[in-house]
Parts: structure tokens; C-alpha cells; sequence
């Protein structure tokens, strides 16, 4: 096979007519000028703004030339396995090897090996974006035990699993701990992990955005109190300034049961569960597959931490379903969406209009995000380095001001 770095359009034509894309011939090769050089470095989304429409002929194509990738690529190890001398072809050779080698996750995408821009200041929105969403979450709790039915009048709706499952006075402080285990673990693998902060501001964002939906559902609807167990009464405010301290003490204390807070009327849908089921989708899409080990026992917990929300009859069964199902559906939905962007591409009005949020903090992420670790050192040491090129440059310019003097 000669060496596809120095083909020509016409063998390029070749190429293709050989594997079966000749109508493809006069775009890529007549119209675009593709050659082989070019043609190595194709990606999905070229093939899709070069106005190939059909799915199945940029599949087959990517294929055929993810082949042409491996055998050069094996092609330019065995040349500079044998070669010595640094000359400007071996160096040309390094960086198409570096272009063609992709980790496990960018070859299942069928994608060279990219530069990934975390874009941290994204991140910070997001953290932002929560803390927002967080105190319209308190509000609406508030609003929720304002409106609550009373527990006098209006029993508990009936209830499959709460019928059957005596109440467990300590059940919170099990689901909570489960919670505190999962935050520990997760935020382990956030610390090596090598884009740790996309992978927090996607925490951030989807559970924002679910408790955000969360916060519409607990005020447009009230239901009755699940168990008679609690001593929870309807809240009555004299003044917006009671409501506001009221909310301070919600957010203060996070929503959860062992901080003391003693909060009712929020029932549609469950948030520990949304933590919970949050916490195990990303601890098992953000470490390697082959940690089977770790997946098994972080849904075993996982689902008895769920399990003991019912045992201490604060949700109804409904409520845990529901949460469970639109966390899962919705940490999926962000994570095909920015996996397979390029396939959005000519449908960008959609996706901003229905995704906005979506679209705003993933415009610039196409692709799966591997997992790769670091030490978390290699950080400060990155920063360190960066902040003694900033003080030599600044030197220089001040030496080179004393010199001009």
C-alpha cells in the first residue's frame, strides 16, 4: 500500500471507489479537495458539513477510514521503530501517530485522538446555576407547607409499599449517610479524574436543572402527609421577611433530615432520591468499565438508600418512582446529546430552543469524555510553571524598559 499521506485526489478517488463511495467522489475530491493527508484526519462532523446526509454512508465511510488510520498508523510505528535519525519525516510521522492513536472511548466514537477545552469558567456558571436553583428550591418548599393539607382532615393516600413496610423511625439518617458515602466517592474520582471540571459542572447542571423541575412540581399540586408518624404542621407567615428566613434556614441546611430541618408538603418528587440516583449514574459513566466491582456495590447501596426512604415513610412510592425515572431519563438524554453533537448539527434552532441549557454549557464539547486520570499535583505544578513564565516575561519587559532608560 503506498503511503496515504502522499496520495493525490486522484488516489483519493481511488480510495473511494474501491470501498464503494464513487457517487462521493466529485464532493470530497472534485468540489473539496480532499487528499490523503485530509482524508486521515476526518472526523463525523466533517463528513456531516461536507452535506452527506445519509447516517448509514458516513458510518460505512468512517469506517473505512478508521482502517486506512490503524494501517498507517501501524505503518508510521514500524518506520520510526527502525528509524534513528531525527529528520523532518520522522517528526511528520510522530504527529500523525499522535493525530491516528485515540484512547478506547474516542476509537468506539470512531474519532482521532482531540484536545478537550474543560472551559472552566463554564463551570463556574454552573455552580452559580445551582446555588439559584437551590433557593427557588427552598421557596417552593416553603410555599409547599404553607399549602399543605391537613393531616386531620385529609389521611394518607393508599400506598402498595407503605401499607406493607413498618415505619423506621432512624430511615433518614441510613438514606443520608448512603448520600454522604456517594458524595465522598464521587468526589475521590473528581480529584484524578483528568476533566474533573466537566464532569462537575455536569453534576451541577443536571441535578440543578431536575430540582428546578422539582421545585414546579411540590407548588402546583399539594398531596397529603404519606405517614401520621410525623409531627409536621401547616407553616403561616405574617410577613415576607419570615418567608425569607424560613428559606435561609432551608438552604443552610441543604434539605437534609440530620441537619436538624424539619420540612413537609414536598412530596412530588422525592430529592434524596434525585441525589442518590445522580450520584450512581455518575460514578459509574466517569470510571472504567472494567470496575465492575465498584458499579455493582455503588447501585446495591445506592438502592438501599432508596429503599429506606420508604421505610421512614417520607415519600410515597409514586414519588420515588417518578424521581428515579426522570433523573435516569435526563442524566441519559445530556450525555447522548453531548456524546453524539454532531448529529445536532443541522438542527441547532431545536436544540436551543428545547435544550437551552443543554446547549449553552455543552456548546463547545463533542464527543465522549474519556476517562483519564492524573495526579491532582500536576495541577498546582501546571500552575506554578505558568506563573514563572508570567514573572520571567515580565521581567524582561521591565529589564528591557531599564535598557531603553
Amino acid at each position: 500500500m503506498s503511503d496515504p499521506l502522499l496520495w493525490n485526489c486522484d488516489r483519493v478517488k481511488q480510495f473511494l471507489c474501491e470501498n464503494g463511495f464513487q457517487e462521493y467522489q466529485k464532493l470530497l475530491c472534485d468540489e473539496n479537495r480532499i487528499d490523503g493527508r485530509v482524508l486521515l484526519t476526518l472526523t463525523e462532523k466533517d463528513l456531516f458539513q461536507l452535506q452527506i446526509s445519509a447516517l448509514g454512508d458516513v458510518k460505512r465511510l468512517l469506517f473505512a477510514i478508521q482502517d486506512l488510520q490503524i494501517r498507517q498508523n501501524s505503518r508510521l510505528q514500524d518506520q520510526n521503530y527502525h528509524n534513528d535519525c531525527q529528520s523532518s519525516s520522522s517528526s511528520e510521522s510522530s504527529y500523525m501517530i499522535d493525530i491516528l492513536d485515540s484512547s478506547d472511548d474516542e476509537k468506539h466514537n470512531y474519532r482521532p485522538k482531540r484536545k478537550i477545552n474543560q472551559e472552566i469558567w463554564k463551570t463556574g456558571v454552573s455552580i452559580v446555576y445551582t446555588f439559584f436553583v437551590h433557593f427557588v428550591t427552598s421557596f417552593a418548599i416553603i410555599v409547599a407547607q404553607e399549602r399543605m393539607p391537613d393531616k386531620k382532615k385529609y389521611r394518607p393516600l393508599p400506598d402498595v409499599m407503605l401499607d406493607s413496610i413498618s415505619y423506621v423511625p432512624w430511615a433518614y439518617k441510613v438514606t443520608e449517610g448512603v448520600i454522604l458515602a456517594g458524595f465522598i466517592t464521587y468526589f475521590i474520582i473528581l480529584v484524578f479524574h483528568k476533566y474533573r471540571f466537566i464532569i462537575l459542572r455536569r453534576m451541577f447542571v443536571i441535578a440543578a436543572s431536575i430540582f428546578l423541575f422539582r421545585s414546579i412540581c411540590v407548588v402546583v399540586t399539594s398531596l397529603p402527609m404519606p405517614q401520621e408518624h410525623f409531627n409536621c404542621e401547616k407553616l403561616v407567615f405574617k410577613n415576607g421577611w419570615e418567608r425569607f428566613s424560613r428559606a435561609l434556614e432551608i438552604y443552610s441546611g441543604m434539605g437534609m433530615k440530620v441537619s436538624g430541618l424539619k420540612t413537609c408538603g414536598d412530596y412530588m418528587f422525592s430529592g434524596h432520591t434525585v441525589t442518590i440516583t445522580t450520584l450512581i449514574l455518575l460514578i459509574n459513566e466517569y470510571t472504567p468499565k472494567r470496575w465492575i466491582l465498584l458499579h455493582t456495590l455503588v447501585w446495591i447501596v445506592g438502592l438501599f438508600g432508596i429503599f429506606f426512604i420508604l421505610a421512614g415513610h417520607g415519600h410515597y412510592t409514586l414519588d420515588v418512582i417518578v424521581a428515579f425515572y426522570i433523573t435516569s431519563r435526563l442524566f441519559q438524554y445530556h450525555h447522548i446529546l453531548a456524546n453524539n453533537k454532531t448529529l445536532m448539527t443541522r438542527d441547532q434552532s431545536r436544540l436551543k430552543k428545547w435544550f437551552p441549557v443543554f446547549h449553552f454549557f455543552e456548546s463547545n464539547c463533542d464527543g465522549i469524555v474519556p476517562n483519564e486520570y492524573e495526579w491532582p499535583l500536576t495541577i498546582v505544578e501546571s500552575a506554578m510553571q505558568r506563573c514563572a513564565k508570567l514573572r520571567n516575561y515580565i521581567s524582561s519587559l521591565l529589564s528591557r524598559d531599564k535598557q531603553l532608560i
